[in-house]
């Protein structure tokens, strides 16, 4: 697996159950963790290598979350809504 692709699912995994548990939490969530990417890479300043790709990885895990999990949370209202007793 890639570089970049980890730190997509880290970040993605990262906000998943923010998403699935408190979904109004995740207007306070996204900035804070762009902000804990930002600072990550900040830490490894001193490292050999330190990439601004990393943190446009980490965007796009969280944007990813973001996007998908109140998709997933509309097709699972909107099937359990098909199937449910009168």
């Amino acid at each position: 697996m890639g570089h970049l692709s980890e730190h997509v699912l880290l970040f993605t995994a990262l906000m998943l159950p923010v998403g699935m548990f408190r979904p109004d939490w995740m207007i306070w969530m996204v900035p804070l963790a762009c902000f804990f990417a930002v600072v990550l890479e900040l830490f490894r300043l001193h490292g050999n290598h330190v990439h601004g790709y990393d943190v446009i990885a980490d965007v796009c895990g969280i944007s990813l979350a973001t996007v998908t999990i109140p998709l997933l949370r509309a097709i699972g209202s909107f099937i359990r809504s098909r199937y449910a007793r009168p």
